[in-house]
């Protein structure tokens, strides 16, 4: 008896199927996770862009804020300009401004306004209203938009005192810890100092 040679038995019919269902479905989940991928991209992309711009609008509303604060206490601290300032106009304008930084201002350019402002109302020395408007120059200067800026109240003042570094103490005022300024010209800040009844 002759045995009958039989053809070699291959997988069932459903396995080629079935991987070819697993290799369709692979690919469909991998185009679809690519999809969000895509899409959740566009979307940090637009929102990249919507903070640019609202940056933008905020950078310019602060520089419309400080622009005339800071061309008003130039004009106050130059002699020549000072004695022809109109007193209700540079209220009007200290006010106006008063009320935009507290908005806008950062807190390090709120605090050294403050700071200038109280050094006015307590009779602070000519050194150190200059001082202070180097301080709020730099804190409006990192608010509008160079927060890591390298530049100095030594640089600020060299740029309106002729003979910074020619004199020791305008040196001194430049460059002093402001602490230190204060008690060398006699003066207690008044926010150090703190409340007093009256």
């Amino acid at each position: 008896m002759t045995a009958s040679a039989s053809a070699p038995e291959g997988p069932p019919w459903w396995v080629p199927l079935a991987v070819s269902v697993v290799s369709a479905a692979a690919a469909l989940i991998a185009a679809a996770i690519a999809a969000r991928s895509a899409g959740r991209a566009r979307g940090a992309e637009q929102e990249t862009e919507r903070l640019r711009r609202l940056d933008a609008r905020v950078a310019e509303r602060k520089y419309d804020v400080y622009k005339p604060m800071l061309e008003l206490l130039r004009d106050m601290l130059d002699p020549k300009k000072a004695k022809d300032l109109d007193a209700d106009e540079t209220q009007a304008s200290i006010t106006d401004f008063s009320l935009w930084v507290g908005i806008f201002g950062s807190d390090d350019a709120v605090t050294a306004f403050r700071n200038f402002m109280q050094a006015a109302y307590h009779n602070a020395p000519h050194q150190i209203h200059l001082r202070l408007y180097a301080e709020f120059a730099l804190a409006s200067r990192r608010d509008m938009g160079d927060p890591d800026t390298a530049i100095d109240a030594v640089a600020l003042l060299g740029i309106r005192i002729k003979d910074l570094h020619d004199t020791e103490d305008w040196e001194r005022v430049a460059t002093s810890e402001l602490d230190d300024l204060f008690e060398e010209h006699g003066w207690k800040a008044p926010w150090e100092v703190g409340f007093r009844a009256y």
